[in-house]
């Protein structure tokens, strides 16, 4: 997909963005920006979508990375895995309580950073609410389980049809209401000159 290439792209020029951090990419298909926050410096990766894509996405794991090196990342407490995912507050609530039991730190945030890439579809509202109950479900506190500390969000998607910006507007709304309320659309100028359509748009969210 388009958005996964100009999102990829866009951490590229941007490492400081994912280096150090625990990042998530939800909905990831073959999990482009995720193995890309990897290479790139990310503290841990998740890269998530429905059961049946697991097995792919740990053989994209194996295919892109050194195993080695991956082995050597581990050691370092920088993994990277492939996990199902549903979206939903309950689903993504449950997922984030089995990684804090298994966490080796106290960091008070599960996930620092997520990717999101062309996940907001025409006519579909519906996902569109579950995929945002997920992202604040996935990012609330350690301490006081609610909204709460500075979590990013980074998200892609194309504009295909005049309903999809329909959704663009209730994602972004949807996002406020959960805390998100720092919004900035990437200049155009900004992508990467060599991969970047005028129908593709990158959000960046930030919760304080």
């Amino acid at each position: 997909w388009d958005c996964a290439i100009v999102l990829a792209r866009y951490l590229e020029r941007n490492p400081s963005k994912i280096k150090n951090k625990r990042v998530i990419e939800l909905g990831c298909g073959i999990g482009l920006p995720g193995l890309v926050s990897h290479l790139l410096g990310a503290k841990e990766v998740h890269l998530t979508d429905r059961p049946v894509a697991v097995s792919n996405l740990t053989e994209e794991i194996k295919i892109n990375t050194n195993e080695s090196s991956i082995d050597s990342e581990q050691e370092k407490g920088h993994p990277i895995i492939a996990c199902a995912l549903e979206w939903g507050p309950i689903s993504a609530s449950e997922y984030q309580r089995k990684i804090r039991a298994s966490s080796r730190d106290d960091t008070d945030s599960c996930f620092e950073v997520v990717l999101c890439s062309d996940l907001i579809y025409a006519g579909d509202s519906s996902t569109t609410h579950a995929l945002v109950e997920s992202i604040a479900a996935l990012t609330k506190s350690r301490q006081s389980d609610s909204n709460t500390g500075t979590c990013h969000v980074i998200s892609c998607h194309e504009i295909r049809f005049g309903n999809s910006i329909v959704q663009e507007k209730l994602y972004v709304e949807t996002m406020n209401k959960a805390g998100f309320t720092n919004v900035e659309y990437v200049p155009f100028e900004k992508f990467d000159p060599e991969c970047r359509d005028e129908a593709i748009r990158i959000i960046l969210f930030e919760r304080e």
